[in-house]
């Protein structure tokens, strides 16, 4: 099991909502069945925030939804028992489709916030942004990288905004990598672009097809697993943060990220290829 949407289907098989009381299931990180190419979302949120913190930045800001109320919840109180939460000085939870958020940009404005993570959807996030600037309110953007759809980078309001994502940004095609996942979206989704989403799926992709290259012509489950077990800080090519899978143990998740930004309607690697540990 590889992502986060896949996980639901199996907690529910199961019995286990993914989301509990206290917000994801702790099974989700410390099953050694499951297989995650990627971190905890959660560990991106934080990295990012911990980028600008490590710049200068002293005062954050967090916007968070509330149409997935526990885990948006879950994402705020995580990064405020992280070591940057003593540098968020204002939450706010709105919904996605409020019609304006006039108000929380100006309690953001007069909370001092320089960096604002919005963990909003594409069109939210737009909207948010736009709100703040008739008000004169421009401070850094932090966004999610599941919410950085092909439409981020066209949205003129979102130039300049950050995102700390899992993988290389697409930007980058001197990887050949990144250069094989483009001409696969050109091939086989002729018209789709390449988003935050869309790559973390190839990531879910080159981890099967590493652990599959050799298979038999007769696999099993277990022959799955013990392929699977062998990966050791492999970033497959530069596209990922380093993944380790341990036999009969949980994944250890990284806590790098890659620094996606958005200028001149494209995405782009603020520091290049290389991840921030």
């Amino acid at each position: 099991l590889f992502g986060l949407n896949q996980y639901a289907d199996y907690a529910k098989s199961q019995g286990r909502p993914i989301i509990g009381g206290d917000g994801i299931d702790p099974r989700w990180y410390n099953d050694p069945n499951l297989f995650p190419a990627l971190p905890p979302f959660t560990n991106g949120m934080i990295a990012g925030l911990q980028h600008f913190v490590a710049e200068g930045a002293s005062r954050l800001g967090v916007v968070y939804c509330l149409e997935i109320a526990k885990l948006c919840s879950y994402a705020n109180d995580t990064i405020m028992k992280s070591p940057v939460g003593k540098y968020v000085v204002a939450n706010e939870q709105v919904s996605l489709v409020a019609p304006s958020y006039t108000s929380q940009c100006l309690r953001m404005q007069a909370a001092k916030v320089e960096v604002l993570y919005l963990l909003m959807e594409t069109a939210g996030t737009e909207r948010f942004v736009q709100d703040c600037a008739t008000q004169g309110y421009r401070p850094k953007y932090v966004a999610l990288a599941l919410s950085a759809t092909a439409d981020y980078p066209k949205a003129d309001i979102l130039q300049g905004t950050y995102i700390p994502g899992a993988t290389v940004p697409p930007s980058e095609t001197e990887l050949p990598i990144v250069a094989e996942f483009l001409a696969a979206l050109a091939k086989y989704s002729p018209g789709v672009e390449a988003s935050g989403n869309n790559s973390l799926g190839w990531a879910d992709g080159l981890i099967l097809g590493l652990a599959g290259a050799h298979l038999s012509d007769n696999p099993t489950v277990a022959e799955l697993r013990d392929n699977l077990w062998k990966v050791k800080s492999d970033t497959l090519g530069g596209f990922m943060a380093p993944v380790t899978y341990r036999k009969d143990q949980p994944a250890i998740p990284s806590t790098c990220i890659f620094l996606w930004g958005v200028k001149n309607h494209k995405f782009y690697a603020p520091q290049g290829t290389k991840p921030s540990c």
